[in-house]
């Protein structure tokens, strides 16, 4: 299933600034892309038009099967719950702890206190927040309000992320932090597409690179990716062991957190809920039933 598809797309604006020059890719469901370039490159463009921010000048944007120019300006909020948007800047609300910015999402499309409450823990937990519900953006550090950020925008269980500069304002250990956890997301199902001139990153994580230059698509691996084998003595290595335990663990919530929508674009079989794994928990089926309704553009009563 393709879930992005940019079709001949070109851009310019007022001024007669060439943002893109008949820009074609697509993503398919639960890809992990990066898109880079210099900076001017239409990496921004992009972003916002896939936000429907913006409108191209030419071609068409295609995500989840609607084209955004086919959409009202009534019909793009509902357009955008399909997205989580990640930003360079964060964009906490500052008057805000750090539950009620992530639960904010959640109430702004109408969800139940009671499933607020459990989902936004989950997410918290994933993110390794768990304990900082009751502190003000001012009081974190810029890698921790960064994933207060992407707990906001998987916690309304979103088909796709976009993370635009994701790491621009946090130093590179939290950058790899931060870069690790929108991976282990993807796992889930979740289709992940980073703008990022981190080419350091880019080149740590091997994922499919399409690379913008001037407004047009340089070059894109595509699935033609190649994987080196470590060398045995590899200090990455011990480093990878690590980080494998406490990913499965993140796992696990994540399947208990975000496999329910999952299931409805039918995801991988072995990422998949079976119905006896959800009938354990009375609470689960709150949520699937939930996240049902939220899909299909309803809201859940106060």
């Amino acid at each position: 299933f393709i879930t992005i598809r940019l079709r001949s797309v070109s851009r310019t604006y007022d001024n007669g600034t060439v943002a893109l020059k008949r820009v074609s890719f697509k993503i398919e469901d639960g890809e992990f892309v990066f898109i880079t370039g210099h900076s001017g490159a239409g990496k921004s463009s992009i972003i916002r038009l896939l936000m429907c921010e913006d409108v191209p000048s030419f071609g068409d944007v295609i995500v989840d099967g609607v084209n955004t120019r086919s959409l009202s300006p009534r019909d793009i909020p509902k357009y955008r719950r399909r997205l989580g948007v990640v930003f360079q800047d964060f964009r906490l609300i500052p008057s805000l702890n750090v539950y009620d910015n992530v639960a904010f999402a959640m109430r702004a499309v109408g969800k139940r206190r009671k499933i607020i409450k459990k989902r936004v823990e989950a997410v918290l937990e994933i993110v390794e927040l768990s304990g900082k519900e009751k502190c003000m953006p001012n009081q974190l550090s810029g890698g921790e309000q960064q994933r207060v950020a992407l707990a906001r925008a998987i916690v309304n269980n979103p088909k796709i992320i976009l993370a635009d500069e994701p790491t621009g304002n946090i130093d590179p250990a939290l950058s790899l932090e931060i870069m690790k956890m929108l991976t282990v997301i993807n796992r889930s199902g979740i289709t992940v597409v980073v703008v990022t001139h981190e080419q350091d990153l880019v080149n740590y994580f091997q994922k499919r690179v399409i690379t913008l230059s001037d407004g047009r698509v340089k070059s894109d691996t595509a699935r033609e990716i190649l994987y080196d084998e470590p060398d045995e003595g590899d200090e990455d290595i011990q480093e990878s062991q690590e980080d494998s335990v406490a990913e499965n663990a993140v796992d696990e919530i994540l399947t208990e957190t975000l496999a329910p929508a999952s299931e409805q674009r039918n995801v991988r079989e072995e990422k998949d809920v079976t119905a006896s794994s959800v009938n354990k928990d009375p609470d689960n089926s709150d949520i699937l039933s939930d996240e049902k309704t939220s899909l299909g553009g309803e809201s859940d009563e106060s």
